[in-house]
């Protein structure tokens, strides 16, 4: 029997299908000898459940949709992880998709998470998707974006507190008597969003000014060691930029300035090359993403703290308690 159905086991039992369904979720009205032949009988005829016809019966699936733009750093493997043991702990299974930054591909994934009925969908966004979340909005799907935010007003949203790390960051650069600062940003593909990007570029040109720091902008898609010469600092966006300028300056055999990165490794030591890093609270914002999923939340705003550990002066590293903010949209 090639993919047996409920019926075909009813069939094969004797019973109707009333009776199939107590044996298989365990319900009570049955007795103990007839689910023990069902149960037997299913395990014979390889009988698997049909996930799909169960979801349309208890409105349920028991997955999340999770679409990231990709998996080319530490960054999005760890936040993999995290929400993938945060939907388990809950009693999820995930699904997850990866973009490469298109978005086509991005709003098909979508589309094919919401036929498979998911329970909600994290999205790490680099395009609209306006018809996609509209149809998550009609089917009372919730959507948590993390970073980047679509112009739709009933999706929930997490966020880094991006003013306050950079803030934090052009004050220890003052502090270590840096003067002259080049920003590295990531160069993001024409017609994708990049508000966190944006951001995060923008909190540290303004905190720089602020602190009387000269500040000019380099773009990751053309960035070279010579570009550097005559900095007493480099912020980049993230570590990955941070450690490809500090192999730039090793390859010269130059001295390096102070090199600053983002998005820091949770499981261990920053990279040495490195005077400075932050750390996003990873597993936090999985865990709210995962409740926002279970507590079927719309329009939720959540802002974290990233930690910074300021690598170049050990003893003034602080563990600085991470602080949600909570607001309605």
């Amino acid at each position: 029997m090639i993919h047996p159905t409920s019926h075909d086991l009813a069939r094969v039992c004797c019973v109707s299908q009333g009776t199939i369904d107590r044996a298989l979720n365990n319900r009570p009205g049955i007795a103990a000898r007839t689910r023990e032949r069902i149960l037997q009988a299913a395990a014979r005829c390889g009988y698997v459940p049909h996930a799909a016809a169960r979801s349309l019966a208890t409105g349920a699936s028991h997955l999340i949709g999770l679409v990231l733009f990709g998996l080319s750093n530490q960054f999005t493997g760890r936040l993999v992880r995290a929400i993938d043991e945060a939907a388990r702990g809950q009693g999820y299974d995930l699904l997850t998709a990866f973009t490469n930054q298109d978005p086509g591909l991005e709003r098909r994934y979508l589309k094919r998470f919401l036929e498979r009925r998911v329970d909600g969908l994290i999205l790490f966004p680099i395009g609209q998707a306006r018809e996609e979340l509209r149809l998550a909005a009609m089917q009372k799907t919730p959507v948590v974006t993390l970073f980047n935010r679509p112009d739709h007003g009933r999706i929930n949203h997490l966020r880094i507190d991006e003013r306050a790390a950079m803030t934090q960051l052009a004050a220890w650069l003052v502090r270590r008597r840096c003067r002259r600062v080049a920003y590295v940003t990531i160069t993001v593909p024409s017609g994708n969003l990049s508000d966190a990007v944006r951001k995060r570029k923008d909190s540290f040109v303004n905190a720089a000014r602020r602190r009387r720091l000269s500040c000019d902008i380099h773009e990751s898609a053309a960035m070279e060691e010579a570009a550097f010469q005559g900095y007493d600092a480099i912020a980049c966006h993230n570590d990955s930029l941070a450690l490809k300028v500090a192999r730039q300056f090793a390859a010269a055999r130059r001295r390096l300035p102070v090199i600053t990165g983002f998005d820091g490794n949770d499981d261990g030591a920053p990279d040495e090359r490195l005077a400075a890093t932050f750390k996003i609270p990873y597993d936090d914002m999985a865990r709210e993403a995962v409740r926002m999923i279970h507590e079927r939340c719309f329009a939720e705003t959540m802002v974290f703290a990233a930690r910074p550990l300021w690598c170049a002066d050990k003893p003034e590293q602080k563990s600085l308690a991470i602080s949600n903010t909570h607001s309605s949209l």
